[in-house]
């Protein structure tokens, strides 16, 4: 039987954009769709994996919004299937100084592991107040950014020429949710400039994202992802190791949503 541990919580974040000066201009609000299949069934422990990914980025006023529903379903080498589902939401200040979190990991229809709370960062670091699954409080480092930010930091550096880039990165996805995040931007990518959905008609880059458990020195990558990110903030495609098993996600939809006026 598959475990659980085949589609870490961590990898529901990895697609959170937001942005900051010249780049907040650029970043296009957005709901995706994304069908995932295994690349390579080279694994001992799959005979096949194939599921959905629902993305939604959105900005207010304050802050930026975003969802991401993951179903997953692992077939094992016996036939016997599992079900996941991954559901993760966060609300960033566009400070970069707050945000609220939810994430649940559900198995078989079961939860399985959830995550929810409010993290705060200051000048000396910060604090994550946790109200579920136990209410609770752990400090942050002052070198922890959250997702959004660190995206677009990402993105900044992409446009300046840079090629490499890591941070810690509290995303909230599990129980500790500080990750080491090392980033390898390879070539650029041109617009898509025949595809009838104008959000398609931007250059960007391949990027490289490997996670770490900031807690252990030296370990393995608990997850890596290679993403095709647009200057928009648009991921056109993405491809998801789990060490065990690869999956490709394909966009099959995309719909720009509202832009506030503040």
């Amino acid at each position: 039987m598959v475990s659980k541990a085949a589609i870490p919580a961590t990898a529901a974040a990895i697609l959170a954009i937001a942005g900051m000066s010249e780049a907040m201009a650029q970043i296009a609000p957005h709901r995706a769709a994304y069908n995932l299949e295994m690349a390579d069934n080279g694994s001992r422990r799959l005979s096949g994996a194939e599921g959905r990914m629902l993305f939604l980025w959105d900005r207010s006023c304050e802050g930026w919004v975003t969802e991401q529903h993951i179903t997953v379903t692992l077939a094992g080498p016996e036939g016997d299937l599992l079900e996941t589902e991954s559901h993760y939401e966060t609300f960033e200040t566009l400070a970069g100084d707050r945000m609220t979190f939810r994430s649940e990991f559900v198995i078989n229809g079961e939860t399985d592991e959830i995550a929810e709370g409010e993290a705060v960062m200051g000048a000396d670091g910060g604090e994550v107040r946790y109200t579920a699954p136990n209410e609770g409080s752990t400090d942050l480092p002052a070198e922890a950014i959250f997702p959004s930010f660190h995206t677009l930091e990402l993105m900044e550096r992409a446009a300046e020429g840079e090629r490499f880039f890591s941070a810690l990165v509290f995303d909230g996805s599990d129980a500790t949710g500080l990750s080491e995040v090392t980033a390898v931007i390879s070539g650029a990518l041109e617009p898509w400039a025949e595809d009838e959905n104008p959000l398609l008609r931007h250059p960007g880059w391949r990027v490289s994202l490997a996670f770490f458990d900031a807690t252990q020195q030296g370990a393995e990558p608990t997850s890596e992802i290679t993403i095709d990110l647009q200057e928009n903030g648009i991921v056109r495609a993405m491809e998801i190791n789990y060490g065990d098993f690869v999956l490709e996600g394909t966009l099959s939809a995309l719909e720009e949503l509202e832009r506030v006026e503040c």
